[in-house]
């Protein structure tokens, strides 16, 4: 599965990526995560940047 970066890796106040949403501890995540977790992952940071 293809990680969501699109390489706008600065955080907004909450301490969320504005490029995709993640926090950073998800994005540490990400590399050994398989693709449950991933979907999990993609579905949290969706939900954040829809509530912006």
């Amino acid at each position: 599965m293809a990680s969501p970066c699109v390489r706008e890796c600065s955080l907004d106040g909450r301490d969320i990526f504005r490029g995709c949403g993640r926090l950073r501890e998800e994005i540490r995540q990400w590399r050994g995560a398989d693709d449950a977790l991933r979907l999990r992952i993609r579905a949290r940071a969706g939900a954040r940047q829809a509530a912006v």
